[in-house]
């Protein structure tokens, strides 16, 4: 019969006690030697004597069970007192790993006798050696013997001597123990306890100098485990302590972060800056001149990385007609040291700007220490032109060189199939030529020259005492045998009014104009800077009618983008918004890009339509660049308007898909597979493209540019006869735009504005609404405390061939960069090659390498 604590009952007849559990045990988990400890103490306790339906747990740990040596598999047998020494138990031997991952059975013998009464710790078993039994003259011996009649199966780790032992004897008492005997066990079992508890003072727990594995004393036990808890105790609450710190550091910063951004984002309102009077409005043209800013990368700005300043146009040319009308502002101060260009278009609104401040009989005076074709193009527009003492003009012309990589993508192998529709559609000429075409490069000609015959034609009409052909023409003689400075020499021939250095220049304008901000600060006149005067000069809060401006910037691409490149779905959206805006009544759609993705510049023309079924008026403003794409956005408008130096045209389409079939085989690595049909798996950019992929693509791009075609002829109003000999991919200026009817009008945003205005029959001048796309916070807070003066961040170059040669290397990494996009972007594109170097050098918050981007054209 079993009992409940899973001991069997014995059925020999030398059992007085048939009722009564027979000595067994069961196992229960791993435990830890605290655990061990309070469980030895436990089964120690008169409280766990009596009774047995008491369960017989093994308090087994790891630590336990290496104190035995040895723990072989044997059979357990429990005798009757008697002086003969035990069997010896198996000599096989494992260890301690062994012993915690074997699982062995143990069987026990029923032969109990009616007296016996064991104490703890009387009960030791060694290897070889009989238990010890000098405490107790009853106590129970056991052997391990190989045989046994009755088995008791235990499954799982094997337990040390220790705890075997311990159960035994529970066990052994529970079962042939009366209860009058009971008392006199316990009685001398605390004796025992303590005795062994005082004679082990000092020495190990776990094992005693003979071998033999000893009981823990409860005292020793309780005041072990009670110092464990403190310690315990202790590192909660150092832990308590630690999280709270996390938690308090974690508060503060939020608070802080919170109140920065609440503190950043209320300095929305009008500046506080007042504008002195008689002041002159400095204008400092860092970086680039664009039409709309590149938003920032929050991570460069807090990282220290240097960017290129941008100053909006729209922003700057408003800021100047502003100023022209103000009293307070007596002159403008015009410093183009560290200017990189801006488009040759953009130039020319800059420069009309300037013309109608000084036709309000105001003063304009320009100084650099070096001039180069953008710097110069402003400066002709002053009263009066410094250069440095040791300053040059680096006057070049538009021109330049094209990267062609057919070399070396032979070299890698790799196979570039391209498919066009147009004899000037230049722009897939880098993959598969090393040099130009006869046809781009009289294009391209043709383009450069027209931009220059309108830069030198500005700038004579601006300095009529310059003969400008005749000195640039002869300007390489002159300064190879000069015996002046080049500085000298330019004023000499009439580029400039005086040769002075910059702190002699404000130096004098602070005789004219007075102290500024610091008096004690050499050169510092009165003056306000172009930012802080159109932040506190322009028009906040207004309502009423508008006219709405989206800009078009950048390359066109599929999907959301942020300023700076043109999105097709974020610029669809800003459309809309436009439209369902009840104060827009016109809109205006800028354009600066070089073109992009086909669906994208479908996408934008769309929207375009969508509002002009709301009969909303739409006018088309080109910037330096409306080609290809751009052009594709602008047949959309009911007019369009151009600068003579804008760069547009280039009707055609192209597609481009390299393969690598070349470079694999080099490698080693072949490519095999099923079909179903002739365009299973194509185009296959690894096994190379088939002849029917082949002609299914080509005739979906010439399909597109008929299309193209038929859109221009519609928007134009132009037979389709007369669009296709001046489409074919070529890029005109604005001025040969205008005579083929390709644009209506020149004239540049704020014309076209004046024109969107007139269209929606609002009176006097139209207020402008700039949509622009939702910026997170980060990125506004950022905006709030750099104040725009992002030309912090940037060494720019005061050299004129410095700068000269770092807008090439940007100019290179541009191409790069579009080559890496043509190739990776859609199947069928509509792009202009021409236009990138006339187009703003860079797109993009930081500068690009051009080793990296090579290396990521190539290899990558």
């Amino acid at each position: 019969m079993a009992s409940s604590d899973g001991i069997t009952a014995p059925t020999s007849a030398t059992a007085p006690m048939a009722s009564a559990a027979a000595p067994a045990a069961s196992v229960i988990g791993t435990r830890n030697r605290r655990q061990c400890r309070a469980a030895a103490a436990a089964a120690a306790s008169p409280a766990t004597m009596v009774g047995a339906s008491t369960a017989t747990n093994w308090p087994c740990c790891h630590t336990c069970w290496t104190a035995l040596p040895q723990w072989p598999p044997a059979v357990i047998a429990v005798n009757t007192p008697t002086n003969t020494e035990p069997t010896n138990a198996s000599s096989s031997t494992m260890d301690g790993s062994a012993m915690r991952r074997r699982r062995v059975k143990y069987s026990a013998s029923p032969q109990l006798s009616p007296a016996v009464s064991t104490a703890a710790g009387s009960v030791g078993i060694s290897a070889g050696k009989a238990p010890s039994t000098s405490r107790h003259a009853s106590a129970t011996k056991m052997s391990l013997k190989p045989v046994s009649r009755r088995k008791l199966s235990l499954s799982g780790p094997a337990p040390c001597s220790l705890c075997w032992a311990n159960a035994m004897r529970r066990s052994l008492e529970r079962a042939s123990m009366t209860p009058a005997s009971t008392a006199a066990s316990r009685s001398s079992r605390r004796i025992s306890m303590g005795a062994e508890s005082r004679g082990r003072a000092g020495k190990s727990t776990r094992e005693r100098p003979s071998g033999r594995i000893a009981t823990c004393p409860p005292a020793a036990k309780a005041e072990r485990i009670q110092v464990g808890a403190g310690r315990m105790q202790f590192l909660k609450g150092v832990w308590t302590f630690l999280v709270g710190v996390k938690d308090a550091l974690v508060l503060i910063f939020m608070l802080l972060l919170f109140g920065l951004l609440w503190a950043g984002l209320s300095m929305g309102g009008p500046s506080a800056v007042s504008v002195p009077n008689g002041a002159a409005l400095d204008i400092r043209l860092d970086g680039l001149l664009v039409d709309q800013p590149t938003e920032l990368e929050p991570m460069a700005l807090l990282g220290g990385q240097q960017v290129i300043p941008e100053t909006d146009t729209l922003a700057l040319v408003r800021a100047i007609d502003k100023a022209a009308d103000d009293s307070s502002i007596s002159m403008i101060t015009l410093n183009l040291d560290s200017f990189m260009g801006g488009g040759q278009a953009n130039l020319q609104s800059v420069g009309a700007a300037l013309k109608r401040f000084r036709a309000k009989k105001k003063r304009v005076e320009a100084w650099a220490t070096a001039y180069t074709d953008a710097g110069y193009y402003l400066a002709a527009h002053a009263d009066s032109i410094g250069i440095s003492p040791l300053g040059a003009m680096a006057l070049s012309g538009p021109g330049g060189s094209n990267l062609y990589f057919k070399d070396a993508l032979d070299k890698l192998k790799v196979n570039v199939e391209v498919f066009r529709v147009g004899t000037y559609k230049s722009f897939v000429e880098p993959f598969t030529r090393n040099e130009a075409s006869p046809a781009a490069k009289e294009a391209d000609q043709t383009l450069a020259d027209d931009l220059w015959s309108t830069w030198r034609a500005t700038v004579q009409a601006e300095r009529q005492e310059l003969d400008v052909a005749a000195t640039l023409a002869s300007w390489p003689q002159r300064v190879a045998g000069a015996n002046q400075t080049q500085a000298e020499l330019a004023k000499n021939a009439g580029f400039v009014d005086e040769v002075i250095s910059e702190n002699a220049w404000r130096a004098r304008l602070k005789e004219k104009l007075g102290d500024g901000d610091e008096p004690d600060r050499p050169g510092d006149f009165k003056r306000i800077d172009v930012r802080d005067y159109w932040a506190a000069r322009r028009p906040v809060g207004e309502t009423g009618p508008a006219v709405a401006v989206v800009h078009v910037a950048g390359s066109i691409v599929d999907g959301d983008a942020p300023p700076g490149t043109a999105g097709g779905a974020t610029i669809r959206r800003l459309i809309e918004d436009a439209v369902t805006d009840k104060d827009v009544k016109a809109i205006v759609v800028r354009v600066d890009s070089g073109g992009g993705s086909v669906l994208a510049s479908e996408e934008i023309r769309q929207a375009m339509l969508e509002a002009r079924a709301q009969k909303i008026p739409v006018i088309a403003s080109f910037g330096p660049v409306a080609a290809s794409g751009g052009y594709w956005v602008g047949t959309g408008a009911d007019m369009i308007f151009a600068s003579p130096a804008t760069v547009t045209g280039s009707i055609g389409v192209f597609g481009v898909i390299p393969t690598f079939e070349g470079t694999l085989k080099q490698l080693g690595v072949s490519t095999d597979g099923v079909k179903t049909t002739p365009f299973s798996g194509q185009p296959d950019v690894v096994g190379g493209l088939n002849d029917p992929t082949r002609t299914l693509i080509q005739a979906g791009v010439q399909d597109i540019y008929k299309q193209f075609v038929g859109l221009v002829a519609a928007a134009r109003k132009l037979p389709v006869a007369e669009v296709e000999p001046i489409a074919e991919g070529r890029v005109w200026s604005g001025t040969r735009a205008k005579q083929l009817k390709l644009i209506d009008q020149y004239g540049d945003l704020q014309t076209a504005i004046r024109e969107a205005g007139r269209r929606a029959e609002l009176k006097g001048e139209p207020r402008i609404k700039v949509m622009m796309p939702p910026r997170s916070l980060l990125v506004q807070l950022i905006s709030k405390l750099e104040g725009g003066e992002a030309a912090d961040n940037s060494a720019m170059s005061r050299d004129a061939m410095g700068r000269a040669v770092a807008i090439s290397r940007l100019q290179a990494a541009a191409q790069v960069q579009a080559a890496i996009s043509v190739a990776n972007g859609p199947t069928v594109q509509a792009h202009c090659l021409t236009c990138m170097g006339y187009s703003i050098p860079a797109r993009a918050s930081a500068p690009v390498e051009l080793l990296p981007a090579l290396k990521a054209l190539l290899v990558d």
